[in-house]
């Protein structure tokens, strides 16, 4: 079966919901650990500042405080039906630039860990409402799935890998993708997190033209 690429951000709470119903769909099928999950960045605002935004002043454009908890309660309420435990989308005040979590990405992908960190991304930013912009915060994340947390830090101090991520980035706005979670299985894109039955339908696609 070929690769599955995954365009996400981690503070995208449609990507965690995305992933959660990918594993589960993987899971079922008895393809969890066959398939190579490739994780590709995608930044939603690459213009964030380096101390990242204030998240309510930021969504105030999406309509009253009153309507942004409507939006974040449903958005809660689809995490917890695709099996995301603590998940809320308002636990972080703040907004964070997420480039430095994306080489972290880059760096654990290397490694064979890139799928595991994306999940241990997603626990801090949307259950503990860590800022995943802080140094220590990507260290002790990379830490959680069995990464060295001194060579972690070290990365995170260099620039290894940031002409190619820019460069993966244009490529994947040069490929019409314009939102993200966005997923390639089988040569075939997916936008969106999608139901569970849709992912299923789509593996058991590419499963059968192998």
């Amino acid at each position: 079966m070929e690769p599955i690429h995954i365009y996400s951000d981690v503070i995208c709470p449609w990507c965690y919901v995305g992933k959660a119903r990918l594993d589960d769909a993987l899971g079922q099928l008895g393809l969890a650990g066959q398939v190579e999950l490739v994780w590709h960045p995608f930044e939603l605002d690459p213009g964030t500042p380096a101390e990242g935004k204030d998240r309510l002043k930021y969504l105030a454009r999406y309509g009253s405080p009153e309507k942004l908890k409507e939006m974040d309660a449903r958005l809660n309420g689809l995490a917890a039906d695709a099996g995301i435990k603590d998940f809320n989308v308002g636990k972080a005040s703040k907004i964070p630039n997420t480039f430095q979590a994306h080489r972290l990405m880059g760096w654990a992908g290397r490694r064979g860990k890139a799928h595991e960190l994306a999940d241990a991304l997603f626990r801090a930013n949307f259950s503990a409402g860590e800022d995943v912009s802080d140094l220590d915060v990507l260290v002790k994340a990379a830490e959680s799935v069995g990464l060295d947390g001194a060579e972690a830090r070290t990365w995170l101090k260099g620039a290894e890998l940031t002409d190619e991520l820019r460069a993966e980035e244009e490529q994947a706005h040069e490929m019409g993708i314009q939102g993200v979670p966005f997923y390639v299985i089988n040569g075939q894109g997916l936008s969106g997190a999608q139901p569970l039955q849709v992912f299923l339908a789509a593996l058991n696609e590419a499963a059968a033209s192998k």
